[in-house]
């Protein structure tokens, strides 16, 4: 499973890497991604501090996991997210939008929020960019993200009931209903 995330991590940078035009450091990325999804477990090079022996694992590379490791995460990859244009990361929540696909809005559409998008998509400007099927799903994942931000948890909803329960009792209980 952590070979599989930072595999992914890995994929993800070199993919914003290719876009920024640092298609060196991009290959590098993706090969160490390959390279990691193939591998036996990553935590046992890592806990034998033997990740640089990893074929296309060099010493940066081998910081990032390290990192991953201890952190769960790797900065670098907000690093290289923050060195793209103002807006893009919001769009990149999107899922089914990956850094191409929120570049060429930006750079085409002038795409740098979800309202940008929400207006590019009711004007049909997606569908002469991407295509009829790439604007039906963002149509679709756009009301689906606006339906589940208005949702509650489970737990929040069991304490609501609970509050309501209560006070409906105190009506039965005086005879107010």
């Amino acid at each position: 499973m952590e070979n599989e995330e930072i595999a992914r991590i890995f994929y993800e940078i070199a993919e914003l890497l290719s876009y920024k035009g640092e298609r060196f450091k991009s290959r590098v990325y993706s090969r160490a991604a390959r390279k990691l999804e193939t591998i036996g477990n990553l935590r046992t090079y890592y806990e034998r501090g033997d990740l640089e022996s990893l074929p296309t694992v060099g010493e940066n590379l081998a910081r990032k996991i390290r990192e991953y490791f201890e952190t769960g995460a790797i900065s670098y990859l907000e690093k290289v997210k923050k060195e793209l244009p103002k807006g893009i990361e919001e769009i990149l929540s999107v899922p089914g939008i990956g850094p191409k696909t929120a570049l060429l809005l930006y750079e085409k559409l002038g795409v740098q929020s979800l309202g940008d998008l929400e207006r590019a998509v009711d004007a049909h400007e997606i569908m002469e960019l991407k295509g009829k099927k790439t604007e039906e799903n963002l149509k679709e994942t756009l009301l689906l993200m606006k339906r589940t931000k208005k949702r509650i948890s489970l737990s929040e909803a069991f304490e609501i009931v609970g509050d309501l329960s209560s006070v409906l009792r105190e009506f039965e209980a005086t005879g107010s209903f």
